[in-house]
Parts: structure tokens; sequence; C-alpha cells
């Protein structure tokens, strides 16, 4: 398996809810365009069941450190998945899924956290 193309990982910056299960979205290098969850989504079981209410699909956010959108109770798509929708290209399925926001910020704060370790041990040493 591939990583996903560098090309294809772009921050969410705005997004607007257009009605029923429709939003606009605008990306960090300029992309902008509707999406439709139905297409998006297929089908929504588990948490992704709440994203069949339009008055939930409403209270949609850009959720600034993770450059994706997200609503209450910690649910986001993978921005990867919504960028291929607004431009109209298929998602890579033979690529390594894209980690999410999440996962590379919880990775980041690891890294960061082996980081003040490591120098902890070498200044106690």
């Amino acid at each position: 398996m591939t990583a996903v193309p560098t090309d294809l990982l772009k921050d969410i910056v705005a997004v607007r809810h257009l009605g029923e299960r429709r939003l606009w979205l605008r990306f960090e290098d300029g992309i902008e365009g509707e999406i439709d969850l139905d297409r998006v989504i297929g089908e929504f079981r588990g948490v992704l069941a709440a994203l069949l209410d339009p008055i939930f699909v409403a209270k949609v956010r850009v959720h600034p450190e993770f450059g994706t959108i997200t609503w209450p109770g910690e649910l986001d798509l993978d921005p990867v998945v919504l960028y291929c929708a607004v431009r109209g290209i298929p998602v890579p399925t033979d690529a390594t899924p894209a980690r999410t926001s999440k996962a590379r910020s919880r990775e980041n704060r690891g890294r960061a956290a082996s980081k003040s370790a490591r120098r902890t041990r070498k200044a106690g040493a």
C-alpha cells in the first residue's frame, strides 16, 4: 500500500450548512464546493446515524486544530474523503487510509512528550 498523495491532504477552513444533508466547504488551497452527505457517507450507521437529522447536520463547525468538519460529540469526517468529493475525484482506495487529524494531533503530542522525556533524562544523567 502507498500513502495518500500529499496533494489530497488539505485542511477545511470554512463550512456552511445548505439544508438537509448538504454542505458547502472551502479548503486551505481555495478549492470550494458543495457536498451531499448522502453521497459521501452512503450508509448512516452507528455514530453517523446522527447525521440523518438535518438539525444536527446544521451544527457543523470547522475544527481549527484538526482541519476538518465536526459536530457535537466529537463526530468528524476524514478531510481527504471530503476534498475528493468536492473535486469530484475518486478517493484513493489503494492507499493507506489517511490518519485523522485527531490521530496526527495525538502523535504530535506523543512525540513532544517523548522529546521532553529524552531531554529530562539527558539533563538528569
